[in-house]
């Protein structure tokens, strides 16, 4: 039968059993979880042959087809860092950088994009975080005696949909400075003395 039409994949790139095809139907389907991260298009070579009663008459053609996989927000950003204290002296300048933090997402275009937020723990407004390096500096005067140490909480948020976030707590230890002279409880000391004693 000249017109009935047999299909079959001759190859697939990169190399590995992604999609199968219906025999006769040539009905594309997917054989195991593809994941963009693994790989962001795959090439198939599918050849079409017909079946005459005699097959040394059989004519075949082949296509290539290229599909492309689009990409999922399925990874959370995560945080590199070497420690999360960090001792500051007091009277470090405003501007002074803390730390550069930096989180990575695996995924791709606003789906690895990432934004810094402080989410907690900056009451006194000590601290200033760039939504978009991640650098934490310091926002204003810092005074041991009134604060010793702060405790952040940062989120990296990225901007896929749904939104995938991590966090990660940063403590800053506030180091005094020999800031303060010495005081006298009073202005004015009176002593008596007897003449003639040692």
């Amino acid at each position: 039968n000249a017109g009935l039409v047999h299909y079959s994949i001759i190859s697939q790139s990169p190399s590995g059993q992604w999609f199968s095809i219906g025999r006769t139907d040539g009905k594309l389907v997917t054989t195991k979880i593809i994941d963009y991260e693994e790989t962001n298009q795959i090439s198939l070579v599918i050849e079409a042959r017909d079946q005459p009663d005699d097959k040394k008459d059989s004519l075949s053609r082949t296509v290539t087809a290229v599909i492309m996989i689009k990409d999922q927000n399925d990874n959370a950003p995560e945080f590199f860092l070497d420690r999360t204290e960090f001792n500051i002296l007091e009277d470090e300048p405003v501007g002074y950088p803390v730390v550069h933090l930096v989180a990575r997402d695996d995924d791709s275009g606003q789906n690895g994009r990432i934004t810094y937020s402080i989410e907690s723990g900056n009451n006194g407004k000590y601290f200033s975080l760039n939504p978009e390096t991640g650098l934490l500096a310091i926002a204003k005067n810092l005074d041991r005696e009134a604060v010793q140490s702060i405790r952040l909480q940062i989120i990296a948020r990225d901007h896929g949909y749904p939104q995938k976030s991590s966090e990660v707590f940063i403590t800053a230890n506030i180091i005094d400075v020999n800031d303060n002279k010495p005081k006298f409880t009073q202005t004015v000391y009176n002593a008596t003395i007897e003449e003639n004693q040692p």
